[in-house]
């Protein structure tokens, strides 16, 4: 039998954004992350799976979504970005959630 090991999420979405504060420094910018579904488990081998494409994306919403400060204040938004990261269990499986306020 195949033994399953689930695993939270919460240490890619930790990871994850680690990322995203590395990447917006390095770019001058500010960025807030959200998390939800820290607790919602995975198998070992799918988030291992996932974790290369997911900081693809993080880096992409900080680099490409986010603008830069004084962009964000002429455009009449708050200086600070945020980026949204969710896991939700559903009828089919997880939906792992990305989202930038950009």
């Amino acid at each position: 039998a195949i033994t399953l090991r689930m695993i939270p999420v919460e240490g890619v979405f930790q990871k994850i954004e680690r990322v995203v504060r590395e990447t917006a420094q390095q770019l001058g910018k500010t960025v807030r992350v959200e998390r939800r579904g820290d607790e919602v488990s995975l198998d070992k081998l799918v988030i291992e799976g996932m974790f290369e494409p997911l900081i693809h994306i993080a880096r992409n919403a900080v680099d490409h979504g986010i603008e830069a400060p004084e962009a964000r204040r002429a455009a009449g938004k708050d200086p600070v970005g945020w980026i949204h990261i969710s896991a939700e269990n559903t009828a089919s499986g997880v939906t792992i959630t990305f989202a930038d306020d950009g």
